[in-house]
């Protein structure tokens, strides 16, 4: 596919390009630079497509997966991506409005992500400036068993002390002109979790859009003191500007913190599928390793 460069108005009258949705918009003052998705997303995401089914999201749905039981589930509605249509691209009908948010249903089945996300879930993908569905699947492991240990420990959900302990970047291998998913590792003698899969498979295909219904703000908008508005859509700049954490940067809490989380797991590291996707089970394991 040939790349195509346009430059677009920021805002006015609406936009289409023979229908079509492509990724990854650079916002300035004045315009809107398109760029297509063959060059900026990796194959193996091109070559991915949606499996879900109409009648399994429904089901998630209502089961109270994707919001849980109480009035959220009623403020959003999901949505299967449209034919040919990918987990990276942006609609080209709201160019300058984040009016859906792309997210994979492993983050919610598996993981116990529910929709809004947790303060803590919106500030870390605001600080490294990546959208839900661009973090890998083991990511969100990482991220959903820092949130369990630290709650059920009664530590501070402390997001300098994660990102301390973990590091952001893209294993991308088809050069820095491809995007692909952003990961995180643990720093050098850091490693408190392992992980989910040592090689996850199936779920590049397991993606869905939600939108707010009505007038209802969606939370991805919201600005809240110390948490502002995160991706909705893939950027090629995720997960690049954050600036690392050092142990020198930490405060004394800070670092009182990431001493008990290195001192209960850095031997035995917690085992996320030993937590994650029940409450009570993961209360039990990380009770059980820190000696409670």
């Amino acid at each position: 596919m040939v790349a195509k460069l346009q430059w677009l108005p920021a805002s006015g009258s609406s936009l289409s390009l023979d229908g079509s949705l492509l990724p990854f918009f650079e916002y300035s003052q004045f315009f809107v630079l398109q760029v297509s998705v063959a060059t900026r997303a990796t194959r193996d995401i091109l070559g991915s497509p949606s499996t879900l089914t109409e009648d399994y999201l429904k089901s998630l749905k209502e089961s109270g997966v994707i919001c849980g039981v109480g009035k959220e589930e009623r403020n959003y509605r999901v949505e299967l991506p449209r034919c040919g249509e990918r987990i990276c691209e942006l609609n080209l009908e709201h160019p300058r409005v984040p009016h859906l948010l792309w997210v994979n249903e492993v983050m919610f089945t598996e993981f116990g992500v529910r929709i809004p996300f947790s303060f803590f879930q919106k500030r870390l993908l605001q600080r490294c400036f990546v959208a839900p569905s661009q973090f890998h699947l083991n990511a969100w492991s990482s991220i959903r068993c820092f949130e369990l240990v630290t709650e059920y420990l009664e530590l501070p959900q402390d997001l300098e002390v994660f990102l301390y302990l973990f590091t952001v970047f893209s294993p991308n291998t088809e050069g820095k002109s491809k995007k692909g998913y952003i990961s995180v590792r643990p720093g050098k003698y850091r490693r408190i979790f392992g992980l989910y899969e040592e090689s996850f498979h199936g779920f590049k295909g397991r993606y869905f859009k939600v939108f707010p219904i009505g007038d209802h703000p969606p939370f991805w908008l919201i600005l809240e003191r110390d948490a502002g508005r995160f991706p909705s859509y893939w950027s090629k700049d995720a997960g690049l500007n954050y600036t690392p954490v050092t142990y020198k940067r930490l405060n004394e809490e800070q670092r009182d913190t990431t001493d008990i989380l290195l001192w209960l797991f850095s031997k035995r590291f917690l085992k996320p599928k030993a937590v994650l996707g029940n409450s009570e089970r993961a209360r039990e394991e990380i009770l059980k390793m820190a000696g409670g």
